[in-house]
C-alpha cells in the first residue's frame, strides 16, 4: 500500500530514504564520532558539540568509555529530533539548508537542548513569544 504525503505528493517508502540520507549519513570534513539513535548513525565532530554543548564537553573530556568511544549510543532519543538538533548546532553554512522549526519538532528540540544545555543563539528563537 502507497500512502500519499498531501504536501508533496511522494511516498511514505521515498520520506524514509531521503530521511536516512542526511548531511551526518556519512563521514565528513573530519567527522570524529559517530551518534547512534534508533540504528541510525549521525557523523559528527566532538570539537563542534562540544563548543555548543557543555554536556557533551564534559562527555569527552571524562574518564567514561564515551571520551575516547567511536561511536556513542543515545538511548532513548528519536533520530529526526536529534537529526534537527544537529542540524541547528551546525548551522546552514554546514548542512546547506536551516531547520523549519514546526509545532511537530519543537518540544523535541526544547528537550534536547535542555538536555544537552545548549542555549545559544541556535535555540534562542524557541522560547521567543512575540
Amino acid at each position: 500500500m502507497i500512502v500519499l504525503s498531501p504536501l508533496t505528493g511522494a511516498d511514505s517508502s521515498d520520506k524514509e530514504r531521503e530521511k536516512e540520507k542526511h548531511h551526518f549519513s556519512e563521514p565528513w570534513e573530519d567527522s570524529d564520532v559517530i551518534l547512534v539513535v534508533e540504528d541510525e548513525k549521525f557523523h559528527v565532530h566532538r570539537l563542534i558539540l562540544s563548543m555548543n554543548s557543555p554536556v557533551f564537553e564534559a562527555i569527552f573530556k571524562s574518564e567514561f568509555t564515551e571520551a575516547t568511544a567511536d561511536e556513542i549510543p543515545l538511548p532513548g532519543k528519536k533520530s529526526n529530533g536529534v537529526l534537527d538538533f544537529l542540524m541547528k548546532i551546525y548551522g546552514p553554512q554546514y548542512t546547506k539548508r536551516d531547520v523549519e522549526i514546526t509545532l511537530e519538532n519543537v518540544e523535541q528540540l526544547l528537550q534536547l537542548s535542555d538536555e544537552y544545555q545548549v542555549t545559544e543563539t541556535h535555540f534562542q528563537t524557541l522560547c521567543e513569544v512575540p
